[in-house]
């Protein structure tokens, strides 16, 4: 096994807190049917998830700690953040999507004091997700895994940027 796709993980997502039905999971991850029983299907043969009794899927506990620290590790959670952002930035750039989209991109110089200020700035996102993640363990709300923000930020140098694309090349 070599990590999952993220059709493959939104239906791990919406089953990490219970099984579902396969209804429930086509209205919590927004999935076409036939699509999803084929992603499920996968699943299965991976040994990720199973159906239990009466249709309910269900994430494999017997099996976790094989699949979890493979999907979770470096490599998969890269290709993971590669899929997710390629398309954040070709939703971007559809007229449909575009308004439920927001991207924004500067190439500044900062200073050694503006990088730590900025820095901190990504720290202060991190202890602001933090804490909603404790207060929905805290208060549940009836989420829709689908309906999901996915947030992105960072930085980097221009050169590096330029020098791993010419890698690829």
């Amino acid at each position: 096994m070599s990590g999952v796709l993220v059709i493959e993980r939104i239906v791990l997502e919406s089953l990490e807190k219970r099984g579902k039905e396969l209804f429930e999971l086509v209205k919590d991850t927004k999935l076409d049917q036939n699509l999803l029983k084929n992603v499920l299907s996968h699943l299965i043969n991976k040994g990720i998830i199973k159906r239990q009794d009466k249709g309910v899927f269900v994430l494999n506990n017997e099996t976790k700690s094989r699949w979890l620290s493979e999907i979770n590790n470096r490599s998969s959670v890269g290709h993971e953040l590669k899929e997710l952002f390629s398309s954040l930035v070709n939703n971007f750039f559809k007229e449909e999507v575009k308004k439920r989209t927001n991207l924004n991109m500067k190439k500044v110089y900062l200073t050694s004091k503006e990088r730590d200020a900025l820095d901190q700035k990504f720290k202060e996102i991190d202890q602001f997700l933090a804490q909603i993640a404790i207060e929905r363990q805290r208060l549940p709300l009836k989420e829709i895994t689908a309906d999901k923000q996915v947030l992105f930020w960072g930085r980097s140098i221009y050169k590096d940027l330029v020098d791993e694309q010419l890698e690829a090349v």
